[in-house]
């Protein structure tokens, strides 16, 4: 199948590949820097337990990162930015979970939502 026949899904799949670095952060951008952060309750005190509730997520995705790659080799970033690989990895945390990687940045951007604490974050 070849770029131009592939279906809208798959060819928008391959450009989300190749771009997702700058798409990533193009939207991150727009929803914290265009929604105000918000008090919890409005009270700062109950804001701060927030922000530490936050920021351990967040400390656990990236901890779960750090973890996965410490266990696995795994070659990152396909071949002409395309998503390639030459095995399977079954190894490591990929032994228990497909995406563990995946799993460790949904939790830092669940620790950064509940730091920025807007409505539509979440």
């Amino acid at each position: 199948m070849t770029q131009d026949t592939a279906p809208l899904a798959v060819r928008y799949g391959r450009w989300l590949f190749k771009h997702r670095n700058k798409v990533f952060t193009a939207f991150m951008l727009a929803l914290l820097l265009g929604l105000p952060p918000v008090t919890v309750g409005g009270d700062w005190r109950i804001d701060r337990w927030f922000d530490l509730l936050g920021f351990l997520v967040a400390a656990s995705g990236q901890a779960l990162r750090a973890a996965v790659i410490g266990l696995e080799y795994i070659k990152r970033g396909g071949v002409n930015k395309q998503p390639h690989a030459d095995k399977l990895v079954t190894g490591g945390m990929f032994g228990h979970c497909r995406n563990p990687l995946y799993v460790g940045n949904l939790l830092i951007l669940a620790g950064l939502f509940i730091i920025h604490n807007h409505p539509l974050t979440y």
